[in-house]
């Protein structure tokens, strides 16, 4: 079973791809969770983890892919 960090940035699990229309709309990943995305095998440019995405009503409609588990 894949761990569950609780957005505590200590793990991958909700390791997702924002669709590139919408990245830059985003708040930028702090420091912390760019350090995890850098461990992650498929992290690509557009990578984010869920739990860091500070959700507001401007992201309604927001296209998200998951990406593929670690390992």
């Amino acid at each position: 079973m894949p761990e569950n960090c609780g957005g505590a940035v200590a793990c991958g699990t909700c390791h997702v791809y924002v669709d590139p229309d919408w990245f830059a709309r985003l708040v930028p990943a702090r420091e912390d969770e760019e350090a995890r995305l850098d461990q992650l095998l498929h992290a690509r440019p557009n990578s984010r983890l869920s739990c860091q995405i500070l959700w507001e009503a401007a992201l309604d409609g927001l296209r998200l892919m998951l990406a593929p588990p670690e390992g």
